[in-house]
């Protein structure tokens, strides 16, 4: 790997219930929306506006909704990068990679209902086909011949962060050229089982029910020199990244794995500040130098609290930098929330603004950190994102001009 190099961010789609592409959404960022709350399947939901099927470029039988978003948001970053039409590239050297929580819900309970119905003889296959986590970056693949690195990432809240790491050491270590990252996830049907966040949300969110939301968002990802220079096309630079884990609320084993006893907050916040500590080491960057954090900020207390300590383990008292989130206006829409929050970073480094969160951050936790709670400008070089799964994965990103 050769250390002169990282990773750029060359394209950017998201389709959010804030905005459908890049500037609708850092639009409704910086003007202070939150998205809207509907009534879906008996729960409270916030949708993506419109028809992502209108963005897709060729038409389909059938398609499960995560990979309809996953792949209109890919749609949108390839324009959004150039890349569409470029035929020059080895379809070995262009990957994938994407994070999900729940994968394609929909698609499953459609073929159970089938199979309740008619019996599994007759039951329509084609849903079961396009029920699995993977299948929105198989269709993709598929779509534009990607042929190199294919990766699915599935750890709750964690997901999309994960993804976004994995597509780097696949560029770092030179087994792709360029690779598509990201994450997604849809609203899950009403009763529908859901895995991550949904197992440890009796225990985990107490009395607060977060805002479940759906969307993409999907990176161009590329090799670029590490310093940036001017006129460059990349939105930001991956810089650094690191991970850690702690055993989550409710487990009754150990694990070699973790970094804690099991369902001590001191032992998450612990994990979280090794996290971001491996995000700055390999990054090459100190506290110092970072101008935002933005937290994960599920609104599950317990979560929130101990990454408000993390956060304080790391920089200290009195030299913490701003600190801010979109998912609070966003909603939870659990494997594009790591992506998310780049796309925040991205924001304070290219824009200079800092947004504000909106909502509350769990208890306690604004006497510990400084949460923006109006739109700041400041010129940021480095901003770390921290993306926590209450079943006990941290990824920290560092991202650099």
């Amino acid at each position: 790997m050769d250390q002169r190099e990282t990773v750029g961010i060359r394209g950017t789609g998201i389709i959010s219930p804030l905005g459908v592409g890049i500037r609708d959404f850092t639009s409704a960022l910086l003007d202070g929306s939150s998205a809207p709350a509907l009534d879906a399947d008996g729960q409270l939901a916030a949708r993506a506006p419109g028809d992502p099927v209108a963005l897709l470029e060729t038409p389909k039988t059938y398609l499960d909704r995560g990979s309809v978003l996953a792949m209109a948001a890919a749609s949108l970053a390839r324009k959004d990068a150039g890349w569409d039409g470029d035929r020059t590239l080895d379809s070995f050297r262009h990957g994938i990679s994407l994070g999900t929580a729940c994968g394609c819900p929909a698609s499953m309970v459609r073929f159970w209902d089938s199979v309740v119905v008619k019996g599994p003889r007759l039951a329509n296959a084609l849903f079961f086909s396009h029920s699995y986590p993977n299948i929105p970056a198989s269709m993709e693949a598929i779509e534009h011949g990607l042929s190199g690195t294919h990766l699915t990432f599935c750890q709750g809240l964690a997901s999309g962060a994960m993804a976004i790491v994995g597509a780097v050491d696949a560029l770092l270590l030179h087994q792709a050229d360029r690779m598509i990252a990201g994450g997604f996830e849809t609203i899950p049907p009403a009763g529908a089982l859901l895995s991550g966040a949904g197992r440890s949300s009796t225990i985990f969110f107490e009395d607060s029910t977060p805002l479940l939301s759906e969307g993409a968002a999907v990176f161009c990802l590329e090799r670029c020199p590490a310093e940036a220079a001017s006129g460059d096309p990349y939105f930001c630079r991956v810089a650094g990244s690191g991970a850690a884990s702690f055993l989550p609320w409710g487990s009754s084993e150990s694990s070699p794995l973790a970094s804690m006893p099991r369902g001590s907050r001191e032992g998450a916040a612990a994990a979280i500040a090794t996290s971001m500590r491996r995000a700055l080491q390999s990054s090459g960057h100190s506290p110092s130098d970072v101008g935002v954090v933005v937290i994960s900020a599920c609104g599950a207390p317990i979560l929130d609290r101990a990454e408000a300590e993390a956060v304080v383990q790391v920089f200290g008292p009195g030299a913490i930098p701003p600190c801010t989130t979109a998912a609070l206006r966003a909603g939870v829409a659990a494997g594009m929330m790591g992506p998310e929050a780049v796309i925040v970073a991205a924001l304070a480094l290219r824009e200079e603004w800092i947004i504000e969160i909106g909502g509350r951050a769990g208890p306690d936790v604004d006497d510990l950190i400084p949460l923006v709670r109006e739109p700041v400008e400041s010129a940021v070089s480095v901003a770390l994102v921290n993306s926590i799964d209450p079943d006990g994965a941290c990824v920290t990103l560092a991202l650099a001009r």
